[in-house]
């Protein structure tokens, strides 16, 4: 990904700049983000109660829209599926 390779570059200049607050910083939102990434791990692997949709794999969790859905509702998966859309535009 080329945005990631751009973060990734830019990492030493910005350590220079913020000091040891930066890597105290740095170590904190890389744990936030291995909790949300195991989070999502496990919502990943749940059977829900509720169908999904009809057909094979009713109850499978297939993307961040069902697990919106299974959350808040069609309003969940419809605010995620926008906000999805808009990311993409955000990239070009």
């Amino acid at each position: 990904n080329m945005l990631m390779g751009v973060g990734l570059l830019s990492l030493p200049y910005a350590m220079r700049l913020a000091g040891w607050f930066g890597v105290f910083v740095l170590i904190f939102f890389s744990g936030v983000t291995c909790y949300t990434a195991k989070i999502l791990g496990r919502i990943q692997e749940y059977i829900p109660a509720k169908k999904l949709r009809d057909g094979p794999g009713a109850y499978t969790i297939y993307g961040f829209h069902d697990m919106g859905f299974l959350v808040f509702g069609t309003w969940g998966k419809l605010c995620i599926s926008v906000l999805f859309i808009l990311e993409t535009f955000g990239y070009c």
